[in-house]
């Protein structure tokens, strides 16, 4: 059960949900008003007396209620409706007729009350008339002389009332307002409840109880994947912090699904490292479908040695070292697919490659597949010191995010924290550099060959 004030930040949440209910509500309540026709009432009076003379007050009294009652039945058979509707000036059924015609005793009086309604006042009028004037005379009828012991006469006849009794726009305005109002946070609620997007705002600083390392904003003027560059930087000064004042050497960058950003979000760590002068080692952990080598395409000839090679041989890592194009890092490429990638992750040349790699270079970065599509991630997440979790602020589900983190939780794999990507224009990790376009110098590539020298020697 929601208490107040969790009601209200729901509702603020979905504020335009609520709006747009609430005015389709009333809308359509005004709607459905000014489409109804209109409805004029009329009442005409029977007066019923005994002619007779009673005992005492009590027993006229109750002999007149009996007479009246008796009476109000007479007037709603068929008889009575077919014999107004040949008085009427205009053609009714008779079935229509008892329909818009009420006959009611008036309790502790002798009146015999006759409610018409009609499309128009003249009409509502003329019927409630003719109801009584025709009822009156035929009991005068059956009693011609006037010799009877109960006598019928029209106490009140029907007057003109110019106001319709229906629609009444006022009351159904307000009632559509209030059944709106219920309507708007019914909608509001269902939606909450049912919207499974992650919840991330600007001053959520956890995901799931794991720190949120930044947020990357959503839209920049730079082009392709040169974007953002202080919040990369921040995100790298965030993962010493949550090493307990170490910088990991080898961390791999996940996703719960496909399209989260994780491999931008890879390549632009390792890009923010290089700059500050770290020898980084990009890889590309997606044995599958290559995402890193498909988005650095132009970087690769389709001869280089991949990560699929290295796994069989890791002690062939320098022939890989290559920095292609203006990438101030090496990057390895997934190489071939092979037939099993689960299994070949799984292998020990994982393990013997992720400890030659570290040696060589100061930070290692994997892009690896999504989470949820199968073990290979979770396989990469195993091997290195830990784990940057990147999730969509716009499309990651919160089933998809549990799962990913339950998943990681249970290969014991050291998830260092989220990077939250997509968060808005107005996030607070926009800093002071992306916002104007300055950006830190770029570092001359990577000397690869002076690096396998330098492991040569040291095997040496």
């Amino acid at each position: 059960m929601l208490s107040a004030d969790q009601l209200l930040l729901v509702l603020w949440k979905r504020k335009w949900t609520f709006l747009v209910t609430l005015v389709l509500v009333v809308a359509g309540a005004a709607a459905i008003t000014a489409t109804m026709s209109k409805v004029y009432e009329a009442s005409s009076y029977l007066l019923v007396a005994s002619v007779r003379t009673a005992g005492s007050d009590f027993e006229a009294t109750q002999t007149n209620q009996v007479l009246s009652k008796t009476y109000a039945e007479l007037l709603q058979t068929r008889n009575t409706a077919e014999a107004v509707a040949e008085r009427l000036p205009f053609a009714v059924q008779v079935t229509e007729l008892q329909g818009v015609v009420e006959v009611q005793p008036i309790t502790q009086s002798q009146l015999i009350r006759i409610r018409a309604e009609a499309g128009s006042a003249d009409k509502a009028q003329t019927i409630a008339n003719t109801f009584a004037e025709t009822f009156v005379d035929r009991v005068d009828s059956l009693d011609p002389a006037g010799e009877g012991s109960v006598r019928i006469t029209l106490a009140e006849p029907a007057v003109l009332e110019p106001s319709p009794i229906r629609p009444r726009p006022k009351l159904y305005l307000a009632l559509g307002i209030m059944l709106g109002f219920l309507a708007a946070a019914g909608a509001s609620l269902l939606r909450n409840r049912l919207d499974q997007r992650v919840e991330i705002g600007a001053d959520t600083i956890d995901v799931l109880g794991i720190p949120v390392l930044g947020r990357i904003p959503r839209g920049s003027r730079a082009k392709g994947l040169d974007r953002h560059a202080d919040a990369f930087r921040l995100v790298l000064a965030n993962l010493t912090f949550t090493n307990l004042g170490v910088r990991p050497r080898t961390i791999a960058v996940v996703s719960p699904s496909e399209s989260d950003g994780k491999t931008t979000c890879a390549f632009n760590i390792a890009r923010s490292a290089a700059e500050i002068g770290t020898r980084v080692l990009l890889v590309d952990g997606d044995l599958r479908r290559g995402g890193l080598t498909t988005l650095l395409k132009e970087r690769f000839d389709g001869t280089e040695v991949g990560l699929s090679s290295l796994l069989v041989t890791p002690n062939g890592i320098s022939r890989a070292l290559t920095a292609k194009g203006d990438t101030p890092f090496v990057v390895v490429g997934a190489g071939p697919t092979p037939p099993n990638p689960a299994a070949l992750l799984g292998s020990p040349g994982l393990t013997e490659f992720e400890g030659a790699a570290r040696d060589l270079f100061e930070l290692v970065v994997f892009d690896t597949p999504p989470l949820l599509v199968g073990p290979d991630a979770s396989l990469i997440a195993t091997k290195t010191e830990g784990v940057v979790l990147v999730v969509d602020a716009t499309r990651t589900r919160r089933t998809a995010l549990t799962q990913a983190v339950d998943q990681l939780r249970r290969t014991q794999a050291n998830i260092l924290g989220v990077i939250v990507n997509r968060a808005g224009e107005g996030s607070s990790y926009y800093y002071y550099g992306a916002r104007t376009g300055r950006s830190a110098p770029r570092r001359p590539h990577v000397e690869v060959e002076a690096l396998a020298a330098t492991r040569r020697s040291n095997d040496a």
